[in-house]
């Protein structure tokens, strides 16, 4: 399917389905792509092939899930799937021009691809776990939340920032990522669960886990300007400062509760 300007394919009742397991389809839009689902009642959006939005891609539900087999590429615009209740599954990489959101307030996440975001990209849940199988780069700010669900990027993955911020926080879950890399500020806040960190580079990096049950494990940490963890038990591996910087490496180390002893 192709059309010159913006595509919408639009459900009031029932779920949206574009191609089958048994052949992928093909849609290509100059405008934005559009493909929604608005019932309260569970209206599946299942895609099984590549969508190209020249100006945008935009994939949203109301209650149900959005699952995506195929590649989304937006040269000028930005690639969302935004969900209130379900899930959010992309197995295939994606390419925006501008931002990258994939975003349920009760549902989990899961992306089996790359990301390449030419600003921004963040990944959101409320209520459920992210797990990410493939590479991400945003070309400023990368931003991954959970408010409560685990967060979990498989041995080998890279999370890029690449001319900015990045930020993984969880309220209520373990983060295990292998690595985390941003020009800027790397930040890994836990707020009730462990972070595992194989290696992490930034020029100022915040790793807190701010349960004091709770557990701090960091392979590798290359820091340019400072480095701040904050927990009562910290197993920190290497610690190396990023090259070219001329200036002196600051270490700060903190307990969750300053008038009670911290291990590490």
């Amino acid at each position: 399917t192709a059309v010159a300007g913006d595509l919408l394919l639009k459900a009031l009742t029932g779920r949206v389905e574009v191609g089958s397991a048994d052949g992928n389809a093909v849609v290509t839009a100059g405008g934005t792509a559009t493909l929604a689902t608005d019932s309260t009642t569970k209206s599946d959006i299942e895609i099984y092939g590549d969508i190209a939005g020249t100006k945008g891609i935009s994939l949203t539900t109301n209650v149900g899930d959005i699952i995506w087999h195929g590649k989304g590429t937006s040269a000028q615009g930005a690639v969302q799937a935004v969900t209130t209740v379900g899930n959010i599954e992309h197995t295939g990489d994606t390419e925006a021009g501008t931002n990258v959101l994939q975003q349920t307030q009760t549902g989990s996440i899961t992306d089996n691809g790359n990301i390449d975001a030419g600003n921004d990209a963040s990944l959101q849940t409320g209520s459920g776990d992210i797990d990410i199988n493939g590479n991400i780069r945003a070309n400023r700010n990368l931003g991954i939340h959970a408010g409560s669900g685990a967060i979990t990027a498989a041995p080998g993955t890279v999370l890029t920032a690449a001319n900015g911020n990045a930020s993984v926080s969880s309220g209520k879950g373990d983060i295990t990522l292998h690595e985390l890399q941003a020009l800027k500020d790397a930040d890994v806040d836990a707020t009730d669960g462990d972070v595992k960190i194989f290696r992490i580079e930034g020029e100022n990096i915040l790793i807190a886990v701010r349960n004091p049950e709770k557990s701090m494990a960091v392979t590798k940490a290359v820091a340019g300007s400072k480095l701040t963890l904050i927990g009562d038990a910290i197993d920190m591996g290497t610690l190396a400062q990023r090259g070219g910087t001329s200036n002196l490496l600051e270490l700060s180390l903190n307990g969750t509760d300053e008038n009670k002893p911290m291990n590490h």
